[in-house]
């Protein structure tokens, strides 16, 4: 369910059509059970919508298989996001 709706802020953000397929899904899910919140993954996504969205060269890879490569996410995109404030 997370999954889905993490597919859905990606295509809202990025203007894109990427399928809720099991696939897609899965590479989601693995991110998920590494323990990294739904939060931390949209805030992934909205950085590098914002670094590449307008760039016709690095556009291209705001996709599923490049944001959540485990290699990707968890040594390069997820080490850039600022750590949460405790409320």
């Amino acid at each position: 369910k997370q999954a889905v709706e993490i597919i859905g802020f990606l295509n809202a953000k990025a203007g894109k059509h990427f399928p809720t397929a099991k696939t897609n899904v899965d590479r989601i899910v693995g991110i998920l059970a590494s323990g990294v919140s739904v939060d931390d993954i949209h805030a992934v996504i909205a950085k590098k919508v914002r670094e590449w969205g307008g760039d016709p060269k690095m556009s291209q890879y705001l996709q599923i298989g490049t944001l959540f490569a485990p290699r990707n996410f968890h040594a390069k995109y997820h080490g850039q996001i600022p750590p949460a404030r405790p409320e």
